[in-house]
């Protein structure tokens, strides 16, 4: 448990340090699990994730989207029994098309890629 305390806030202390999301962002992305504190005392880190994933899916574009996981492929790859489910929450932006979630899936973590592909039927 206590990694994964460590693995969830490093994650999102690097999301508030690169950019990614402001503070605020953060605690609206979070809000409905009582922040980054309700999903440390409560374990919810898969919901969390999922949280920042939709949050990150409304405030960015295709083009950012696509940068920000070339960017920072080998922090999505870490504690990836959790993150897989941000990359998914990620690609199932409802705005994105289907060419659009592939092109993601493709630079997704390999181990990732097949679960995704059969998750959104592609």
């Amino acid at each position: 448990m206590q990694s994964e305390t460590k693995a969830f806030s490093h994650f999102v202390e690097f999301l508030k340090s690169s950019g990614v999301l402001s503070a605020d962002e953060v605690d609206e992305a979070l809000a409905f699990l009582d922040g980054v504190c309700g999903v440390v005392s409560e374990g919810t880190y898969t919901l969390g994730y999922e949280g920042l994933a939709r949050c990150i899916g409304k405030k960015l574009a295709f083009d950012e989207q696509r940068a920000f996981v070339e960017r920072h492929f080998e922090e999505m790859g870490e504690d990836a029994d959790a993150r897989y489910f941000f990359a998914q929450s990620l690609i199932d932006n409802p705005t994105l098309q289907q060419n659009e979630r592939i092109e993601l899936i493709g630079l997704m973590p390999s181990n990732y890629q097949p679960f995704l592909l059969k998750r959104f039927s592609l």
